[in-house]
């Protein structure tokens, strides 16, 4: 089964747009520096299917952890309050919530491993699960050095 969306969105003053051809999706922002307070989740405006947990990694490997972060509470106060409501068909959303944030967590851990900072990196790790296969995914990681990488912070986490 296939699904196909049709989008129209008015952009004010948008700078930054790009197309992922395999997801097929369009990504558009109001602004490319993430560190004024003006850049928000408001300001990306996605075209297509998207998973709060992508968003945060695309804030993640730019370097705008504090909207990452936003992104995760925005997600995690969405859950709460539909759980709220209705309890057991919220469950399986809640173990979804937990898996992608532990990924969310690795792909931290990565991030301050690169900027050399062993200590939060171990602890990002320590809160995270990660998947080999998944790595190779994030587009500025070499899976061959992210391999060698993932070794010596697991000697540093034990």
């Amino acid at each position: 089964m296939t699904q196909s969306q049709i989008q129209t969105i008015n952009l004010q003053k948008p700078s930054v747009a790009c197309f992922s051809a395999d997801a097929h999706l369009l990504y558009f922002t109001g602004t490319s520096d993430c560190n004024t307070d003006t850049t928000s989740i408001r300001n990306i405006q996605v075209l297509g299917p998207e998973r709060w947990d992508l968003i945060a990694r695309r804030f993640i490997l730019t370097g705008c952890l504090k909207q990452a972060f936003l992104v995760q509470q925005q997600e995690r106060n969405r859950l709460t309050q539909a759980m709220q409501l209705q309890v057991e068909k919220f469950k399986h959303e809640q173990q979804l919530f937990d898996k992608r944030r532990q990924q969310v967590l690795g792909l931290l851990g990565f991030y301050h491993f690169e900027k050399g900072e062993l200590d939060k990196a171990a602890s990002y790790f320590e809160k995270s699960t990660i998947d080999i296969r998944e790595v190779s995914y994030f587009p500025l990681y070499n899976p061959f050095i992210v391999i060698i990488k993932f070794e010596v912070v697991l000697t540093l986490v034990y």
